[in-house]
């Protein structure tokens, strides 16, 4: 009984083997989406034709039909080892190295095998002998195996153990999710190895049974359950290896026990940890260094939020993502969390926050209203100036046309005028337009207009200012004929000035009348001299009531309970007198208010005028003393020339290259401190004339920048003149100006003597040629950076870098560069209060964010200031926009500038990389050493391929050879001077 039932139940069960294979297969082949599929059906065929051709093997009764249907099984067997070695290289992701030319080489002895087993001729290299044995009630076929049987056998043991090998290790880290995949596989590994070893050793219950076939089905069917349940080869795997793996974001997987089950090689760099240190254990454990957000976190499945936490001693920002993980969400098995760095994005953040609120503090505190537009004409901000001309609130402005606030015909006009600007891309100014206010009143503005830009520069909208001139145009027609008669009272005084208290009194009377004033009071206020410039009543205001009055008058217009006084100023702001309007009238307006400012106006200029011809008297009676004293003790004087600025000794009467006549010499020495002789005039500035000389003592060229005489009672401007030679002094740099001498003459003339430059400044340079060349604009980065780190090095910050204060020289073929103007340099040793916070320095266009604020100026800010000119010889155009100061101002303040590679032809994109940094509006983003940062510009530029531009030429035609620009007449402003 027992024998028939082995008889009947073995072939039954192989063929069902078989079948249920092959159905595997097909299963496995439906899924389209599962990789891997195609090698999978391989195998479970080869196991279906072993495990068919075994089964009538088993049934057949001959010795003959045993070694056919043998012969037939070796189609399987011999295709099973590389099946199962091509599948396992699958499953390791290993399938880049199992090619078709791998697939060729390891099935040679296998093919070898199946022809010695299909040709009868050479089986007996597979088989030396055949018969047939009982084994249990079964008819068996019985070999004497050959030594083709025992390579084949000891081959496909190498094949299938190397496969197991590969396949266990490959999964030997696989955790959390992956735990039934690994099950499974170290299931289906186990039945093929102990199946043919009890074959080969002929041992077990059923000695001389092919025990494979039924080993191979169990792992294919373990195989095939891993595929369709836990998606061997699906996505799942292969975005863990490839995409988990491989991401930057920071990923853990925690169970349900809230133990970490899987994280990723981004979240052990991120922790500092290694994953035997944190895998298995509980989070609070593992993450003991994160426990507020462990704690935070603990029972949340799902969420999505900003987290920051300490990393490595760094805070950083991240984005976390929480979800549940499982079929039911609300019964999850784990969670999934997702940290992504975030902190740049922050930092962005915040840096456009700052800048949005620079800029509008910038709105906030212009006195003219301000709009942006878009290309409709809609109105996308303004401020509240605007909303008061308007009479609308500002921010039920928004999102309105402006066309809304127009009359047809206004509407029409302005509509060109955008146009206008559209279409060339042009600030329009003080173009004056009639508005109409939400009650229905209408006002006159003037309006000022420029396009806005974008990275293409293309116009995408629209802004600018509006001024409202209404009330003055109503007051300019009364204005004229006040003014009118104030100058005719003027021209008709004989000699006003000279009779200064008469024209005073009669013009004062006009102008009570006039406006309706009781009286008009006038004062002259010269330090603690008060003199009364009108008739006024007895008991009038003491000198000090009227001193009193003056200093509360030089912040505006006062108002009292008598009248309005208005203060007298010159042309400098100095308050030298009150002008008083006796009888206030609340009728009083604009119109009024403009005839007092102006008749003040002409006060103060007249009295100014008076003052300045009583000091000129003062100073050419100085100067010729001056002279007489000087020829007196044999010094020679300093002839200057007004035409061609030459210098001559005081013998000599005219010039010898022009013919000129010579008046007055200056009261200078020709020969000033007893070696220095002057040759010509360089140019004029602020602060005083730079005249080339010869330095006989040493036999060389210099350069002597003299402290102009109206400047020696100026106590700042000395003070100023004397922090440039000592920060000069300080700067020890060949790119920077030498200073070889300073000193002060008997009658208090300050003197610097230089070196002479001959050449140009980059400003003249640019003006006349544009852009230079890459090498060019290298040459002059590399040297101005070297220059300003040395004065940095000192505690020197310059605050005014700028194209005009790099002047480059002749030097052959070379191009060499010199710092100039440290007059406003900020000495942190010397002179740490020389700038107060809120006082701008520098010129705008090329002055630091910071330094437009009023902040205060350190290292960074000549940073940006030479990245501008740096921008401006490399592209041919400023790195801020407009030509008004309000609009450089807010430029600077606003715009990022286009990068370089977008204007010029730039291989490398770090150059743009390197200008976006040192042009920040911040200047904690911006380089903290400049010289570094300008050497890495300069080699990034030397290795740039040049274009066809000119650039500048070599050597350059001399434009100004002094630090001061000089004037278009060499003794423009030297009349009055020595």
């Amino acid at each position: 009984m027992r024998a028939l039932t082995l008889r009947l139940l073995l072939p039954t069960v192989l063929a069902a083997v078989a079948i249920g294979v092959l159905a595997l297969g097909v299963l496995v082949v439906s899924r389209r989406k599962v990789q891997g599929g195609r090698t999978f059906v391989t195998l479970m065929m080869a196991i279906a034709i072993w495990s068919f051709a075994y089964s009538l093997e088993l049934v057949d009764p001959t010795l003959g039909g045993k070694l056919l249907w043998a012969r037939v099984a070796y189609l399987g067997v011999t295709a099973v080892p590389v099946a199962w070695l091509a599948l396992t290289f699958r499953l390791a992701r290993l399938d880049s190295w199992f090619r078709l030319s791998t697939f060729l080489v390891l099935s040679i002895i296998p093919l070898a095998t199946l022809i010695v087993a299909l040709v009868p001729p050479l089986s007996f290299l597979l088989w030396s002998g055949a018969g047939m044995q009982q084994s249990g009630g079964l008819t068996l076929l019985h070999v004497d195996h050959g030594v083709m049987f025992w390579i084949f056998t000891l081959y496909a043991y190498l094949l299938c153990l190397t496969g197991t090998v590969i396949l266990v290790r490959g999964f030997r880290r696989r955790s959390g999710v992956f735990r039934g995949q690994r099950l499974a596989l170290l299931f289906a590994c186990a039945p093929p190895f102990l199946g043919s070893v009890l074959y080969v050793a002929n041992v077990g219950p059923l000695r001389g049974v092919q025990t494979a076939p039924f080993a191979f089905a169990l792992s294919g069917a373990a195989f095939g359950w891993s595929l369709l349940r836990h998606g061997l080869l699906a996505i799942v795997p292969v975005a863990r290896e490839r995409l988990v793996e491989r991401m930057e974001d920071i990923v853990l997987v925690i169970d349900e026990g809230g133990r970490i089950v899987d994280i990723n090689p981004a979240a052990l760099a991120a922790l500092g940890v290694s994953e035997n240190e944190i895998v298995g254990r509980r989070a609070a454990e593992a993450l003991s260094t994160q426990q507020a957000l462990v704690e935070r976190f603990r029972d949340t499945a799902n969420a999505r939020t900003e987290v920051e936490l300490s990393l490595s001693g760094e805070s950083r920002w991240f984005d976390l993502r929480i979800s549940p993980i499982g079929e039911n969400p609300s019964q999850p098995v784990g969670r999934l969390i997702v940290l992504r760095d975030i902190t740049e994005r922050k930092r962005a953040e915040e840096l456009l926050a700052t800048s949005e609120r620079r800029y509008r503090s910038v709105l906030e505190n212009i006195e003219e209203g301000y709009f942006e537009l878009d290309l409709n004409g809609t109105i996308l901000t303004c401020n509240d100036v605007l909303a008061k001309i308007l009479g609308h609130p500002a921010e039920q402005m928004i999102g309105l046309n402006y066309r809304q606030y127009t009359d047809v015909e206004t509407g029409r006009v302005m509509k060109d005028m955008f146009r206008e600007i559209y279409s060339s891309k042009q600030t329009i100014r003080d173009r004056q337009h009639r508005i109409v206010a939400v009650d229905g009143t209408t006002a006159t503005v003037a309006l000022s207009a420029m396009p806005q830009l974008d990275e293409r520069d293309e116009v995408i909208g629209f802004r600018g200012l509006v001024h409202d001139v209404s009330e003055r145009m109503r007051s300019e027609e009364a204005l004229r004929d006040a003014q009118d008669r104030i100058s005719r009272l003027l021209e008709g005084s004989a000699g006003g000035a000279e009779d200064l208290p008469q024209w005073v009194r009669v013009t004062a009377r006009e102008i009570a009348i006039g406006i309706g004033a009781g009286s008009i009071d006038v004062w002259e206020i010269d330090g603690s001299d008060v003199t009364a410039l009108s008739e006024v009543a007895d008991g009038g205001p003491s000198s000090e009531d009227v001193r009193n009055l003056a200093a509360l008058a030089a912040r505006g217009v006062l108002e009292t309970e008598t009248g309005t006084i208005v203060p007298v100023t010159t042309t400098i702001g100095t308050v030298c007198g009150i002008v008083r309007a006796e009888g206030r009238r609340p009728t009083w307006g604009q119109t009024e208010r403009q005839i007092l400012f102006a008749f003040a106006r002409q006060l103060g200029a007249a009295l100014e005028m008076r003052r300045l011809r009583e000091q000129l008297a003062d100073s050419e009676a100085m100067r010729a003393t001056r002279r007489r004293e000087l020829k007196e003790r044999g010094v020679a004087l300093l002839q200057l020339c007004p035409r061609c600025g030459r210098c001559f000794p005081d013998q000599v009467t005219e010039c010898t290259h022009d013919g000129t006549r010579f008046g007055h010499p200056r009261a200078l020495p020709y020969l000033l401190a007893d070696r220095y002789r002057f040759v010509s005039l360089l140019g004029t500035g602020g602060m005083g004339i730079v005249l080339s000389a010869f330095d006989e003592k040493l036999g060389r060229e210099v350069a002597i920048k003299l402290l102009r005489p109206d400047h020696f009672n100026n106590a700042e401007v000395k003070r100023r003149f004397e922090r440039e030679a000592r920060t000069v002094a300080q700067v020890q740099h060949p790119s920077v100006i030498a200073l070889f001498d300073a000193g002060e003459l008997d009658d208090g003339t300050m003197f610097l003597v230089t070196e002479r430059l001959v050449g140009a400044d980059l400003a003249s340079v640019i003006k006349r040629y544009q852009a230079g060349t890459k090498r060019q604009v290298a040459s002059l980065v590399r040297q101005a950076s070297s220059a300003i780190r040395s004065a940095h090095q000192v505690g020197v910050v310059h605050r005014d870098i700028k194209p005009a204060n790099l002047f480059l020289l002749n030097d052959g073929n070379l191009l060499r560069v010199k710092i100039l103007d440290f007059g406003i340099a900020k000495s942190l040793t010397l002179d740490k209060d020389a700038t107060q916070t809120g006082m701008i320095v520098g010129t705008p266009a090329y002055m630091a964010p910071e330094q437009i604020e009023g902040y205060p100026a350190d290292a960074r800010a000549d940073v940006y200031s030479l990245g501008c000119a740096a921008y401006e010889a490399l592209v041919g155009r400023r790195v801020t926009q407009g030509e008004k100061l309000w609009e450089v101002m807010i430029s600077a303040l606003q715009d990022v500038p286009d990068p370089p590679s977008q204007l010029i032809t730039l291989a490398s994109k770090e150059i743009d990389e390197l200008f976006a940094a040192a042009l920040a509006k911040d200047p904690a983003a911006r380089p903290s050493d400049i010289e570094a940062w300008g050497q890495r510009l300069a080699d990034l530029l030397e290795q740039e391929q040049e274009s066809d531009a000119l650039g500048w030429p070599q050597p350059l035609e001399p434009v100004s050879t002094a630090e001061d620009e000089p004037g278009s007449n060499p003794s423009d402003g030297l009349t009055a001077a020595w």
